[in-house]
């Protein structure tokens, strides 16, 4: 069996990441658990109450970390993967910046592409993605994409001269490019 946290989705994922992604999806921070933060959805929570409310999700560092992530794919409903992807995507939808483009020069220049062939049904199915290919991206070439339609939106994530996924391009801060 596949341990979870081996999936490309968890490499480079943080706690700042997931804080992040919490405060967007409408979770608060409600303050500490055994030193890692807590996170709830419910108004008017305890601050002071002791120990973890059924309802609460704490995020913490390297293990705390995974095991708060099993707690909010439970609270959420989903699975750890379907959580996961939407923190910290295998894809961007979007076309790399030139920025990240000269960065990656380095490794090769090659990125995943692929496309949206189809859209999703009104059931909230996810959309139907062209298989991805490989594709050399010069970093004074702006690649064409229509993101702005979302039927063809396209999709990049970084990759080696050997096609393995790697991390998406940083500045010197470790900021994404």
């Amino acid at each position: 069996m596949m341990n979870p946290f081996e999936l490309f989705e968890m490499r480079e994922l943080t706690a700042a990441r997931v804080e992040a992604w919490l405060k967007k999806t409408g979770w608060v921070e409600v303050g500490s658990f055994a030193g890692q933060k807590r996170f709830t959805r419910q108004r008017g929570d305890q601050v002071d109450s002791v120990g973890l409310a059924p309802h609460q999700v704490f995020v913490g560092a390297a293990e705390n970390l995974q095991t708060g992530l099993l707690l909010l794919a439970e609270q959420e409903g989903r699975t750890l993967q379907g959580l996961l992807q939407e923190m910290n995507p295998v894809f961007r939808r979007c076309s790399p910046s030139a920025a990240a483009r000269a960065a990656h020069l380095e490794l090769g220049g090659m990125w995943f592409y692929r496309c949206r062939i189809a859209v999703g049904g009104d059931d909230g199915a996810e959309p139907l993605m062209s298989p991805a290919i490989i594709l050399h991206l010069r970093a004074d070439v702006q690649p064409e994409t229509v993101e702005q339609d979302t039927r063809a939106a396209a999709e990049y994530w970084p990759a080696t001269r050997n096609a393995y996924r790697c991390a998406w391009p940083t500045d010197g801060e470790g900021k994404e490019l």
